[in-house]
């Protein structure tokens, strides 16, 4: 991100800080604060902390605007302050807990989108609200067509668009394959591991609910990530489930974590975000990356909001199975820049079915018993979020 020296000289201010308000980015997790500008802000620095405990950044050759608008704060920023300062604005928040904040370009205006989210210790995944609960999660149908010209009553047009909506195709992607191994450990391979999960959950989803499987590979060769959800998108999946394994230096680290697309700045999640896209590497052309950034994922998450919060819920349900029925470690419900998700336009959640580098791990997910395991626990998870998204469609056509 662009920066400039403290000592930058101001010049005959043109732009002005118009309003700072404030929303929820994504899943809630993450406070999104935006910046609003009359105009373009040549230069504006970092977000960092300073000695007073603040986070601050400063927009160069800009002044706030006489009747400027402000949003009353949300957590975990619990007060700002805006001052003018030698032909520049300095933005402060006063933040509750350790805080990452970022600052990107609006690519639709000239306003700034600062990105503030919580440093949380990972925390084993809560159990999802159960179906009718007034605290179980709103879940939006991904698309919304509207009813042929051939309809001619309201029911037709409600029936006819739930059988649009109708969660009925899931994608589901074995991670790595072929010239790609995937994470390895003492002759185990991570692309040897999840295959057969794969192919046993799709044959659960397939046999007990009557769904259609998309696979992006049934057996060993190597798909680039982009092509991965372009399958899903091109089969218009409801939900992309793909599926790995994890490795770790400390050969004592286990349990299942799952991950859906959004920021996290967590050293135990970098590790795996790192490794699951160091597969662009092993591809041909990888200029297609170029903008897979922190900035386009703000983006995206503020266009994909539904979306992401269904991820997450499916996420939920997954790491509940794998603790409450399998009796697996949960290291909890992640968010990843991950670009095998970012690629799905459709909820989607990587999972990490566990270490291949913890030997007692690694001999469960080599086990036929352990295969049939882990993918019983993510169908019940798939199941329970069918029933409760049919729900969500009976409720919509009854209002």
């Amino acid at each position: 991100m662009p920066s400039a020296a403290a000592g930058l000289s101001p010049e005959t201010v043109a732009t002005h800080l118009e309003a700072v308000s404030f929303s929820s980015l994504g899943t809630g997790s993450t406070r999104l604060v935006r910046l609003q500008v009359s105009g373009h802000v040549a230069s504006f620095s970092d977000v960092r902390w300073t000695e007073d405990e603040t986070l601050e950044l400063t927009l160069y050759n800009v002044e706030p605007a006489e009747d400027i608008r402000r949003d009353r704060p949300e957590l975990p920023v619990r007060d700002y302050r805006l001052a003018a300062d030698r032909g520049h604005v300095l933005v402060s928040f006063l933040v509750e807990g350790e805080v990452v904040g970022d600052v990107f370009r609006d690519a639709d205006s000239e306003d700034l989108l600062v990105t503030l989210s919580p440093r949380e210790t990972p925390a084993a995944a809560p159990s999802p609200a159960p179906l009718g609960s007034n605290a179980a999660t709103t879940i939006i149908p991904a698309s919304t067509p509207g009813p042929s010209v051939e309809t001619s009553t309201v029911e037709e047009a409600v029936a006819e668009a739930a059988s649009r909506w109708r969660f009925d195709r899931v994608v589901i992607d074995a991670g790595h394959g072929g010239k790609d191994p995937g994470a390895r450990s003492g002759g185990t391979r991570e692309k040897d591991i999840v295959l057969p999960i794969a192919l046993k959950l799709g044959h659960y989803l397939e046999d007990l609910l009557g769904l259609e499987v998309i696979y992006t590979r049934q057996d060993d060769r190597f798909i680039e990530l982009r092509e991965r959800g372009r399958i899903a998108n091109r089969r218009q999946g409801d939900l992309f489930i793909s599926i790995h394994a994890n490795a770790a230096g400390n050969r004592n680290a286990h349990g299942t974590e799952t991950f859906f697309l959004g920021l996290n700045k967590e050293n135990s999640a970098k590790s795996v975000i790192e490794r699951e896209n160091s597969v662009i590497q092993m591809e041909s052309d990888q200029s297609h990356y170029a903008e897979f950034d922190q900035a386009a994922l703000v983006r995206y998450q503020m266009a994909q909001a539904a979306f992401l919060r269904q991820s997450q819920d499916v996420a939920t349900r997954i790491e509940h199975q794998f603790s409450d029925r399998v009796n697996r470690k949960s290291r909890g419900v992640k968010e990843g820049n991950l670009q095998v998700l970012w690629a799905a336009a459709m909820p989607a959640v990587l999972v990490e079915v566990g270490f291949i580098t913890n030997a007692a791990e690694a001999r469960f997910l080599r086990s036929s018993r352990g295969a049939d395991f882990m993918a019983s626990a993510i169908f019940r998870a798939v199941r329970d979020y069918k029933n409760a998204y049919d729900a969500s469609l009976s409720l919509r056509a009854s209002d």
